[in-house]
């Protein structure tokens, strides 16, 4: 149409420069680090070494045979539930009550690990302890720590009680 570059860019549509892919400089990744595996990716050991790992709080609760254990955040999150090779012993239902009665402590394990936390934090700001644990567990239903260690053997006593 023009016999002349109204724009001034006709160069980009002339002779390709030095690069002629835009991705080029993406294909390279250069020697993999010592830390890394094979397929580039970081090893799960590396991980926890990692100065700007975040660290979670997890608490842990199993049964008293230690066949059923639930791990869980202390946001009542379960993460995880193992189960010990002897449950093959358990009928279903067994298991799933089992499963369900420690992942429920887990849960109060967590809010009770919060409820130590802020107890704490509270007290180093100066907070009177016993109108911070009244608050945590009345209006935030936080649990106490001996509550739920209370819990935790009224739980056990009455289950494996029936067991006998």
């Amino acid at each position: 149409m023009y016999d002349h570059d109204p724009w001034g860019d006709d160069d980009a549509w002339g002779e390709p420069g030095p690069h002629t892919d835009e991705l080029a400089d993406l294909d390279y990744t250069g020697p993999l680090d010592e830390q890394n595996d094979a397929d580039g990716t970081a090893s799960l050991t590396d991980v926890d070494d990692a100065p700007e790992a975040e660290s979670l709080l997890l608490v842990s609760a199993s049964n008293s045979a230690a066949m059923v254990t639930a791990t869980a955040l202390t946001g009542g999150q379960i993460l995880r539930v193992e189960l010990a090779p002897q449950v093959v012993k358990l009928t279903e239902h067994e298991l799933a009550e089992e499963i369900i009665g420690v992942s429920a402590m887990a849960r109060q394990q967590g809010a009770a690990a919060r409820h130590a936390i802020i107890a704490e934090i509270m007290r180093l700001l100066g907070h009177d302890p016993a109108a911070t644990h009244s608050f945590l567990e009345r209006n935030l239903g936080l649990p106490t720590p001996d509550t739920v260690l209370r819990a935790k053997a009224e739980m056990f006593a009455n289950r494996y009680a029936e067991d006998d």
